[in-house]
C-alpha cells in the first residue's frame, strides 16, 4: 500500500536543532490554511448576495467575493483558524494546555486576512508559518448564520497552493526538526503530493510519527493513488466508515468494515512495521485495528438532542483529540476517548470556535510528558 513515488529533494537534515529560542513544541499539521468567519446576519445580506439558508456550501463567485471583508467590517464575525487540519491542530493544542506545543504549516495570500489567520491561531497557541502568494488571497470560509439556520460560502484561494520548492526557509525547517508527530489530512494530496511526501521521508528517516486522514471519500476514489503514497509513511490512519467502505470497494478488502479495517492494519509501512487504523462510525463504536490485532470497538458516548448544535468540524476535533494524547504516549484506547470527548465538544457549539478554557481532565499522569 505504498507506491514508489520519491520527492526531488530532502530539506531537512538529519540532526535536530539546539537554537532554544525557536519551535519547543511536539506536533506539526501539513494543510490548508483557513479563515473562518461566522457571523449572525440579517436577510438584507442574504439578498444582496442571493443566497438562501438551506445549509449549503457554494464556492464564491465574483458576485460574493466583497461579502468576506463585508461580514468582518460591518459584522461582529467571529474569526477562527481553521480548515481541517489546522482545526485538528488547534483542538490538540487546546486539550494540550501548554502554549507552542503545536505548529502549523500552510499557504494564505500576502493579504490582510492572512494576516487575522495568523492572528487567531497564534491565539489559539498555534505557532504558523504560512508560505505566503500575492496570486491567490487567503482561503476564507464564511458561515452567514440566521434563525438558526445557515449557509455556507467558500473562497478557498490560497489554501489550495502549496509549492514544496519554497519549504527551504530555516525557520519552516526548524520548526519540522522539533518536532516528533506530524498530522496530514488527505485533501493535501491534491494540492501538494510532493510536500506530502517530502514531510513523510523525513520522519521516516528520523524514526518519527506521521498520523493521516481519509479526508473525504471523494478522495479515495480521485486520488487512491496519492493517498497510498501518503499513507506509506503513516504509522496512524484515521476516518469515517465512509471512506473506508470506499476503500474497501476499490481494494476488495475483505467483505466488511472490520475485515477491511484489519486487512489495512496489516499492510507493512515504510520502515517495515504494521499500521494503526481508527474509523469512527458516527454515535456508533469506533473501529480500531492495533497493527495486526483484533479490530476493537470503543464505545461512543451518545449526546441527547438538545446538546447537538452544529455536527461541522467534528471529525477534525476527533482528530485532535485524538493526537493531543497520542503525542503523550498514551495507549490507545486512551486516545480514542479523548478523540470521542472533543468530536463532543465540538458539536456543542456552533461553528469551530472552542471555549476558551478546555474542560478535559485526563484520568492520567500529568498534561504533557516531562
Amino acid at each position: 500500500f505504498a507506491t514508489k513515488h520519491k520527492p526531488k529533494f530532502s530539506i531537512f537534515s538529519n540532526t535536530m536543532m539546539e537554537e532554544k529560542n525557536g519551535f519547543q513544541g511536539v506536533l506539526v499539521g501539513l494543510g490548508k490554511a483557513v479563515l473562518e468567519i461566522n457571523a449572525t446576519v440579517d436577510q438584507d445580506v442574504l439578498d444582496k448576495y442571493d443566497l438562501k439558508l438551506d445549509s449549503s456550501e457554494i464556492v464564491a463567485r465574483e458576485k460574493e467575493i466583497p461579502l468576506f471583508e463585508e461580514l468582518i467590517k460591518d459584522y461582529k464575525s467571529q474569526l477562527v483558524a481553521a480548515g481541517s487540519t489546522q482545526t485538528s491542530i488547534r483542538v490538540a493544542q487546546w486539550m494540550l494546555r501548554k502554549k507552542g506545543q503545536t505548529a502549523f504549516l500552510g499557504c494564505t495570500g500576502d493579504d490582510d486576512n492572512g494576516d487575522l489567520l495568523e492572528k487567531c491561531a497564534d491565539d489559539a497557541g498555534v505557532t504558523t508559518f504560512h508560505l505566503k502568494t500575492d496570486k491567490e488571497p487567503t482561503g476564507t470560509y464564511a458561515y452567514l448564520v440566521k434563525d438558526n439556520e445557515r449557509v455556507v460560502v467558500k473562497n478557498p484561494g490560497a489554501s489550495e497552493v502549496y509549492n514544496p520548492e519554497e519549504m527551504t526557509t530555516e525557520a519552516l525547517c526548524e520548526i519540522v526538526r522539533q518536532a516528533r508527530y506530524y498530522y496530514i489530512n488527505g485533501d493535501m494530496v491534491d494540492v501538494s503530493l510532493e510536500a506530502v511526501v517530502t514531510l513523510g521521508r523525513h520522519a521516516l528517516e528520523q524514526k518519527k510519527i506521521v498520523v493521516t486522514n481519509f479526508s473525504a471519500p471523494w478522495l479515495v476514489k480521485k486520488h487512491n493513488s496519492e493517498l497510498a503514497s501518503a499513507f506509506g509513511y503513516s504509522k496512524y490512519i484515521l476516518g469515517h466508515e465512509d471512506e473506508m467502505e470506499e476503500l474497501r470497494k476499490r481494494l476488495n478488502f475483505g467483505d466488511n468494515l472490520k475485515e477491511a479495517v484489519q486487512k489495512l492494519s496489516d499492510l507493512p509501512g515504510r520502515w517495515g512495521g504494521k499500521r494503526t487504523i481508527v474509523i469512527t462510525r458516527g454515535n456508533k463504536s469506533t473501529l480500531v485495528g492495533i497493527e495486526g490485532g483484533d479490530v476493537l470497538e470503543v464505545e461512543v458516548e451518545p449526546l441527547s438532542e438538545d446538546e447537538i448544535i452544529d455536527m461541522n468540524g467534528a471529525g477534525d476535533a476527533f482528530a485532535g483529540g485524538f493526537l493531543s494524547q497520542l503525542v503523550r504516549e498514551r495507549p490507545i484506547l486512551d486516545c480514542v476517548k479523548a478523540g470521542h470527548w472533543a468530536a463532543r465538544a465540538m458539536i456543542k457549539t456552533s461553528g469551530t470556535k472552542l471555549p476558551e478554557k478546555c474542560s478535559f481532565r485526563p484520568a492520567f499522569g500529568p498534561l504533557l510528558p516531562p
